[in-house]
Parts: C-alpha cells; structure tokens; sequence
C-alpha cells in the first residue's frame, strides 16, 4: 500500500458538483462551479436555529419520534434518520428548496431503496444522509449521533468507519489494484484487515482472480463488484449506493443487485439505494418515494410492475 501513502487520488462523483480528494489521513472535498460541499464545520450552539436532536426537532423524547411512514418503528431504532430536514440551494429569484421538511428513517438490516421524478431530492436526500452536503433546517442522524455538531475531521472519521459508499461510476483509484483499492478505506483508517471476510467477499463477487489487476484491466461489472467489496469490507453501519447499475448492463446489474441483497439478508447490512430503476428497485425491501422534497409514500415488498406503476403516477 506504499503507492497509497504517496499519491492523491482524484474521485469525481457523477451528479454532483464535487470533488473528493482521497489521502492519507483524510477524505477532503474541493470547491468547484461556485458550489460547495462540506464547508467548515463548527459544533452548533443552541441557540443557532438548528436542532441539535429528536427533542429540539419535534418537542418529544428522542424515544417518541417515529418515522410518518414507519409507525411501527422507532426513530432510534434506525441506522439513519432525517428529522425534519430541509435542504435549499441560492437566494431570491435562484432560490431552489431540494428537500422540504423531510423526516424519515432508514431500519438497520434493511434494503431500502429511494426513488422519484427527476428533481425530486433523491439524490440531495442521500447526499445529507451521508454527511456530503449540510442541510439548512433539521438534523441527520447517523446510529445517534447528530452529524451537524461534529467537526470536519469528526465528519470524516465517521464516514470513513461507519459509512460505505457506492457509486455510479466506480471511483476506483486507477494506480492501485483492485485488492489495494477493496483494503484502501482501512488502510487509510489505520485499521487491520480481517483475511477470511475478505476473502469471503472476493469469491462471493467472482473477482478472485481480479485482485492483481487495475481498473483499466477490468469490465465494468468488475470494477462495480470491486467498488461493492470495498464499501462492504470495513463492515460499515450502513451504506449508500448512487444508482450503481447506472453503467452495467443487464447481467451485471443483476449480479451486483443479488449481492447487496444477500449482503442484507445474510449479514445484517443496511443499504440505502437511490434508483430511477423500477427493476433495481424491486430487489429491495422497501421503497421511499419523493416527489418535490418531500416524502410521498413507501412501498413493502415491490415488484418491478407496481413500483412502475407508482412512478407513473407521481411523474403524471
């Protein structure tokens, strides 16, 4: 992992305005187009407007705040959870509220998928559930703590050993191989790798005979199944994937979709996917659906016909 220590590695995520720089010791994010992505963070006083938690959000115990959409569920009992969340980009006539009083909990050990229209705040949604982006009113909580009082070096430290990330296109350091790039999150982390997981999940994913090999040497559903092992290899507490059959083809979204189901079944893992995919989707355990920043419905056990359905009616 020398190579590791001695390079930055430049991830550009698709969809998104920013730039992430892996290093060392931290995961930093760049200014770019004007528009910015993890600006400073400083612990919010009280006083500042922004709930600090369940009870500055909604006027109850922690232990009384549900999810509209999941009554039978405590909101403590979720992996992840918006409370009251709203999200708005510019000023005046550029004014855009992405997400708009958003609550919602995502359980642990559960598959959920997030979908809607174009311009719906899917994708805002997970990138404030992931600590990418801050929000402008409520509060996001990863397990119980509140990610808008921590500091930017707290932020990533979280991310890094609690969060997985799967994206659309790949972001695989291109100098390393794919085994470097699986272990890269712990060995930047400082953390010891645990051989038999990781063998399990390179011959779960069938890319055992791939680990010498650089991104460039691979298929696209390779490098995605790499991208799924890294995510998975630090056993995160939960994990967010951005459309990541965007760029596969049918077989291969299928293969990678089994796995993450499987990967929930199994393991225990919790996966929040966003996908405009009626297909994708159906793989899932549950469907939350947005339309205009707000949550509208969910859906248990989909298919691919009623969650097409659906869509249809939101987009008409």
């Amino acid at each position: 992992m020398k190579d590791a220590h001695d390079m930055t590695g430049q991830i550009e995520r698709e969809g998104t305005m920013s730039k992430i720089s892996i290093r060392a010791s931290a995961v930093t994010v760049a200014r770019r187009g004007g528009r910015r992505f993890l600006p400073s963070r400083r612990p919010i006083p009280h006083n500042s407007g922004l709930p600090l938690s369940s009870e500055a959000v909604t006027g109850r115990p922690a232990d009384a705040v549900t999810d509209p959409f999941r009554k039978d569920m405590p909101m403590t009992d979720a992996a992840a959870r918006a409370e009251g969340v709203t999200k708005v980009y510019g000023w005046g006539d550029t004014r855009v509220t992405a997400l708009d009083q958003v609550t919602v909990s995502f359980h642990r050990g559960e598959f959920t998928a997030v979908m809607g229209p174009s311009g719906s705040g899917k994708s805002t949604l997970m990138h404030c559930m992931a600590g990418l982006d801050e929000v402008t009113e409520g509060a996001v909580f990863i397990g119980d703590q509140n990610l808008s009082t921590l500091s930017d070096r707290r932020l990533t430290k979280l991310r890094r050993e609690r969060v997985g990330f799967i994206f659309q296109t790949f972001n695989l350091v291109p100098t390393l191989t794919a085994k470097e790039n699986i272990t890269l999150p712990l060995d930047l982390a400082g953390r010891k790798e645990n051989g038999e997981w990781f063998t399990r999940l390179v011959e779960t994913l069938g890319i055992a005979d791939r680990l010498s090999h650089r991104p460039k040497e691979m298929s696209g559903g390779q490098q995605q199944r790499v991208a799924a092992a890294r995510a998975l290899f630090s056993r995160p507490d939960l994990i967010f994937a951005d459309e990541p059959t965007g760029n596969l083809d049918s077989t291969a979204s299928a293969e990678l979709l089994e796995f993450l189901q499987n990967a929930v079944k199994e393991h225990g893992q919790t996966i929040v996917m966003v996908t405009h995919d009626p297909v994708a989707a159906s793989y899932s355990d549950r469907i939350v659906f947005l339309a205009d920043g707000r949550v509208v419905d969910t859906m248990g056990d989909p298919t691919p016909a009623r969650v097409l359905d659906r869509i249809k009616e939101l987009e008409g």
